[in-house]
Formats: C-alpha cells, structure tokens, sequence
C-alpha cells in the first residue's frame, strides 16, 4: 500500500512540473532564467510553461508589451518586432504583496539604493530620475564593453520601484514602448 501511494505523489509530481508555484528564477544583464533576450515570445512561453498576454494599448508590431498571465508578479517582457529586447520588473502597489524576482546578484524592488550600490560596485553609476529629480535616481549597470544592461529606478526615499534589464537602446526608453 505504502509503495501505491508513494508511486502517486511521484506521478502527480511529475505530471505538475508547471502547474505549483513558479520557479525561482532571476534577472541577469542575458535575460531572466531561461529566457534570453532576442528569443520569441513563443519560445519564451515554452520555457517558462506560462503564457504571456500582448498589451492591448498599441496598434503595431514595432514595440510591445507581454506580461504572464499567471505568476511572476511583477514581470513583463517587451519586444522589437517580434524578439524580446527588454525585462521590466515593477514593484507590487501592496506592500503585503511584494515582488520577489531578483537579479543574480540579489537586488529586488523594495531594496535600498546603498544595497544596490554595494551589489554592483565598480559597474555602477548614479544619475537623477527622469521625472522624479534629485533625490530619485537611475542606478545604471554597465557589462564589461561599456554597455548599460540594467536601469534600477529609484524613488525619493532610496527605494528600488522597478529595474530593468535588457539591450541597448530598449534599456533606456524612459516610457517603455510610448
């Protein structure tokens, strides 16, 4: 009897790889866990075992918007004609809801602007937010040929609202696809 039963917790384990909770994956300068940036939204779909709906506020193929459907709070990927160019993380509106995708290197929305200078020392530079000002920033990360690859936002108390990843110029539309 005990080996009947442990063989159906193994069979529905299996069977709902994808159906519990989402998996842990994070942010990096490439992409978020599996997904690299220039893949489809379709090869993005099969990866993650979750489809991503298209925003509804544009009329052309030229830059969208995709955000899971269920799970990953918090995450959209945006797309060039088709391959994704961008990954935006917003931070949730409920605090007892909070985003929890982070980079590789740990940063999360929610965090302080000092965690964040410490994680990305030496690639790291600080600039004033586009429509906050002084003291909201942009905390840009630069890879190794000089290239920004992630834009941390943050608001006038030092706290990460969102971050992004992804190529240049998409990393540094300030209004996403507008």
């Amino acid at each position: 009897m005990r080996l009947v039963v442990r063989a159906a917790a193994v069979a529905i384990a299996i069977a709902c790889t994808s159906c519990g909770p989402e998996k842990s994956y994070t942010i990096t300068e490439a992409g978020f866990g599996p997904v690299a940036l220039g893949m489809s939204i379709e090869e993005a779909e099969k990866l993650l075992g979750v489809r991503l709906q298209k925003d509804d506020y544009l009329d052309h193929e030229d830059c969208r918007y995709h955000t899971p459907v269920a799970g990953y709070r918090g995450l959209s990927f945006m797309t060039s004609l088709g391959k994704i160019v961008r990954i935006d993380v917003h931070r949730s509106e409920k605090p007892a809801d909070p985003v929890s995708i982070a980079t590789r290197e740990g940063a999360k929305t929610g965090d302080a602007e000092a965690r964040v200078l410490e994680l990305y020392k030496g690639r790291i530079k600080v600039g004033p937010h586009f429509y906050g000002g002084l003291p909201s920033h942009y905390l840009r990360i630069y890879d190794d040929a000089g290239k920004v690859r992630l834009i941390f936002e943050t608001n006038d108390k030092g706290i990460v609202t969102m971050y992004r990843s992804g190529r240049e110029p998409e990393v540094e539309f300030v209004e996403g696809c507008v």
